[in-house]
């Protein structure tokens, strides 16, 4: 990721872009495209929804099915098999 962390603080990491409580789990990411607080579960969930996706197009295409993605939820998809 790039990050080049610094212990100056009692279980808080800063580095460039925010900082990360070990205690607590909590990362805190500043970039100009988004400021955020997120504990490090949900950080950790929205990799394996973003994971999951990823291994679910690759089989589509593998496989030649079609995919439809629900417009109401963008990690929900429609499979269709030939």
């Amino acid at each position: 990721m790039g990050l080049h962390p610094k212990h100056e603080r009692a279980n808080i990491y800063d580095h460039d872009r925010g900082s990360y409580n070990h205690a607590t789990g909590e990362a805190i990411w500043r970039t100009s495209a988004m400021s955020d607080r997120k504990t490090a579960q949900q950080w950790n969930a929205e990799l394996k929804q973003a994971y999951s996706t990823e291994i679910l197009k690759s089989q589509a295409a593998r496989y030649g099915w079609t995919l439809r993605q629900n417009p109401t939820n963008r990690n929900q998809y429609t499979i269709a098999k030939r």
